[in-house]
């Protein structure tokens, strides 16, 4: 494989974690509009939710970096991070930590977004791979 530098994880772990806050932010602040119901202060959510944040993209840059895939690297890339968004949904749905209950639908949406943001950022890492493969290509041939 090609050789990943710190600068290189960094950028790809921090692209990722700051695209699935954005979405985070997105869903729950414009979308639910349900960021008005937290029992705690906005600003405290906000370091928590980056700090979450931080913390799974850094484990989805991990685990995509140790784990080979021989074709289908987009798809087989998004796939696992929503497989990890799933888990992660279980985690806090086991814990009790939620905005409030709305019954099984929400579950389920909020459930399935949840995928859905661990999966993009499954697909920013795969792109900053391919990117520094072709820089490291480019580099190669002069």
């Amino acid at each position: 494989m090609f050789g990943l530098t710190l600068r290189r994880f960094l950028i790809s772990w921090l692209l990722s974690s700051g695209l699935m806050i954005m979405l985070s932010l997105l869903w729950h602040g414009v979308i639910l509009n349900d960021l008005r119901n937290l029992p705690f202060h906005g600003s405290f959510f906000l370091v928590l939710t980056g700090l979450a944040y931080l913390a799974i993209g850094f484990l989805l840059n991990v685990l995509i970096l140790n784990i080979e895939f021989n074709e289908n690297h987009f798809l087989k890339r998004a796939l696992l991070g929503g497989a990890l968004g799933f888990f992660i949904y279980l985690i806090v749905l086991t814990l009790g930590i939620s905005y409030h209950t709305r019954g099984f639908e929400h579950l389920v949406i909020d459930f399935s977004w949840q995928m859905i943001e661990q999966a993009v950022g499954g697909m920013i890492v795969n792109l900053c791979l391919n990117i520094y493969r072709r820089m490291d290509a480019i580099e190669g041939l002069e």
